[in-house]
């Protein structure tokens, strides 16, 4: 498969996602039983996948941000926000690796949902083709989780925080937690 193609894939994976991801307004947050319950059933032959159109639709997850007081204190001080990033990657299988120019795995774009007072990430409703999932040797996808700073205030990210790593099907409809403090100050 060309890089191009590749490209595209990405582009139109963070194109849906990016008008599917958003945040609960404050006091307004869906809890981690709700959010299982948002999750569609699985077509079947896609696992936990559900089938649209041409497309599969990933199962939904959460991420909770949780910041120390003075990391809080310090974005409120400066109106900086928080970045949560989500990456998927999946390899391909052995009788696709010929189609594919890249000999590392398969990674779909990533997707960064900005958090200004809430601090809550929803990702939902994101959508791969089903020709990309048919040409994955591991059908259920890795994502990692990255929390920092918007850099609306300096240059340099102010968080220290932990990730999430996992397989889809384990953050499916759950609601999970990073915890963060500042990079310095912040004992």
């Amino acid at each position: 498969m060309p890089k191009p193609f590749l490209l595209v894939i990405g582009c139109l994976l963070t194109a849906w996602g990016l008008a599917s991801c958003g945040q609960a307004p404050a006091g307004n947050e869906t809890t981690a039983e709700q959010a299982a319950t948002e999750v569609p059933p699985p077509s079947p032959g896609y696992g936990h996948f559900t089938e649209a159109g041409d497309s599969l639709l990933l199962p939904p997850f959460e991420i909770a941000v949780a910041l120390s007081p003075k990391a809080e204190a310090k974005l409120a001080a400066d109106r900086e926000t928080v970045i949560v990033s989500a990456s998927f990657s999946g390899a391909r299988s052995q009788e696709n690796l010929d189609n594919f120019d890249i000999m590392e795995a398969l990674e779909a774009q990533g997707l960064d949902v900005e958090l200004r007072q809430e601090r809550v990430a929803k990702f939902a409703g994101l959508k791969i083709a089903k020709t990309l999932y048919d040409s994955l040797g591991e059908k259920d996808l890795m994502v990692l989780v990255n929390v920092y700073s918007g850099r609306r205030s300096s240059e340099n990210n102010l968080l220290s925080c932990g990730i999430v790593q996992d397989r889809l099907a384990k953050l499916q409809g759950q609601r999970h937690t990073i915890t963060g403090k500042l990079i310095y100050g912040d004992e």
